[in-house]
């Protein structure tokens, strides 16, 4: 009988890359991942270290994290953090290795080549917290209903690459009255999307205790469960939206996998 190949997951600060500078003058290295199957490596950034260091600074509202292109898109650390991190950060890059283990033995379970796997977009759609996967699935759908309703004008350049809802619907919705009232924009357009607005707060706010929920999790989930799942009360309509954003990426899941 082959012996098993052996499958590791650690971090690392990756100094190939320019560090940041913190307030103390101190470097901060961009966190990573290295995996290793069969003395293969590969190497990915931390999707939920930034996540825990930004909850911990009680920076929690839908626009803060929408405009902290640092939160979103990077994990830096100086040495000291990393080597003696606090609490929640050791638990949350625990948990990140935990998933990353998971994740891939499941594949060896089903009898996967992990050699044949794209790991890189597998954890970049299984790592990200839920919260922001439904941030990306409702910037998606905003952005197909814009453009399949034919408005191009102004409101249409708001959208950004990647198409991240938070960052666009506030101000699409700021512009979407007039002395009248709501527009006709608004009511035909924005509206259906009041109901991800909340989830996305509702979210945020249960999940700043540290308690980061991945997209791998939540895919996991069946819908009927979820609200025990994300510990509070979650309406009907909020479960449909998590149930339509797991089926989202379950679906790109299966594209980007090979």
């Amino acid at each position: 009988m082959a012996r098993e190949k052996k499958f590791t997951v650690r971090h690392f600060l990756n100094k190939r890359l320019p560090p940041e500078v913190d307030v103390n003058n101190n470097p901060r290295y961009p966190l990573y991942i290295r995996l290793r199957y069969n003395n293969k490596p590969v190497e990915i950034r931390s999707h939920l270290a930034s996540y825990s260091e930004h909850v911990e600074r009680d920076e929690y509202s839908i626009q803060e994290f929408s405009s902290s292109v640092e939160f979103w898109d990077f994990g830096y650390l100086t040495e000291q953090q990393f080597s003696n991190p606090s609490e929640m950060l050791r638990n949350t890059l625990e948990k990140e290795v935990e998933l990353c283990q998971k994740i891939f033995r499941n594949f060896y379970d089903k009898g996967e080549n992990l050699l044949d796997l794209n790991v890189k977009g597998i954890l970049d759609i299984y790592l990200n917290p839920i919260f922001l996967s439904v941030d990306f699935f409702l910037g998606a759908i905003l952005k197909d209903k814009l453009v399949s309703s034919g408005y191009s004008d102004v409101k249409y350049k708001l959208l950004s690459t990647p198409n991240k809802f938070s960052e666009f619907f506030t101000p699409l919705r700021s512009i979407s009255s007039d002395s009248n009232g709501q527009t006709a924009f608004y009511l035909e357009i924005l509206k259906p999307f009041e109901v991800g607005f909340a989830l996305l707060e509702r979210m945020l706010e249960t999940q700043r205790s540290g308690n980061i929920i991945t997209t791998y999790e939540m895919c996991q989930v069946d819908a009927i469960e979820s609200v025990n799942f994300l510990s509070t009360d979650y309406r009907t309509e909020e479960i449909e939206l998590l149930q339509q954003t797991c089926e989202y990426y379950l679906r790109t899941f299966e594209i980007v996998k090979k």
